[in-house]
């Protein structure tokens, strides 16, 4: 059995592998790390791997696993993905590895592709076979709301989002969950849509490949509309680490 962790900003995701096959998955914010209480697996483990953002935090992680289920795990790098990409123009000690994981994900399954990742930040990647185009970084405008909170006394503004009315809400509001619900969805949408034609233009793509937990949270995606033109994609990641982690 393998255990594939993606150490995001927010949440630890563990994957647990058997006979190439995803069997259980545990999800947690990373601050809990030291209450969460791990399964306990049968099988015995002969490979864990952490592709981390969070280089600070890897020891944690790396005593969690170890207490758990005595098997020091290995960190991921940057430089094992050299085997699958040419990233002899990218800066290896800027790029983010779940970047990379998403990006062999992509290339493994689709071979020339475009995605868009939302999570604590907003990043896209395109692919083609072995040649990464390149990376795009946003904050995410989702969280911004708890600044806005912060710094104005919009106080209705928290729970919006539960608000099922207001899922696919675009029209002026007349109160500030609607008019906040009405500004949030235009900017989802209309940032998805950009990045769909910029894909379709510039590398020939149809689709467009949108994960991360805060997609989620953009309602609008199951229409028929978006039905059509985006694919959402569950841990992507996860999956681009244990394809990694395959071929070493």
């Amino acid at each position: 059995m393998k255990l594939i962790i993606d150490a995001g900003n927010t949440n630890i995701k563990i994957g647990y592998y058997q006979k190439n096959k995803q069997i259980n998955f545990v999800n947690f914010p990373k601050e809990n790390i030291e209450k969460i209480s791990l399964p306990k697996v049968n099988e015995k483990i002969n490979l864990v791997a952490i592709g981390s953002v969070i280089p600070s935090f890897n020891e944690r992680i790396s005593n969690k696993i170890y207490k758990a289920y005595k098997i020091k795990p290995i960190i991921i790098s940057n430089k094992m993905f050299t085997k699958h990409f040419d990233l002899k123009k990218f800066n290896l000690n800027e790029i983010g590895t779940d970047i990379l994981g998403l990006a062999l994900y992509l290339k493994t399954n689709y071979k020339k592709a475009m995605a868009i990742s939302f999570g604590t930040a907003i990043f896209s990647v395109a692919v083609n076979n072995k040649q990464i185009y390149g990376v795009m970084i946003a904050p995410d405008f989702l969280s911004a709301l708890d600044d806005l909170n912060k710094l104005t006394e919009l106080t209705r503004t928290n729970n919006f989002n539960k608000n099922k009315k207001l899922h696919n809400w675009f029209k002026f509001g007349n109160d500030t969950p609607k008019a906040l619900a009405a500004g949030i969805n235009h900017l989802s949408k209309g940032f998805i849509d950009n990045m769909y034609d910029y894909a379709k233009k510039e590398i020939k793509v149809n689709k467009l490949y949108v994960c991360g937990g805060r997609s989620k949270e953009m309602y609008f995606l199951n229409s028929k509309e978006y039905n059509k033109k985006i694919i959402t994609l569950s841990d992507p990641v996860i999956e681009g680490y244990y394809y990694l982690v395959k071929s070493l």
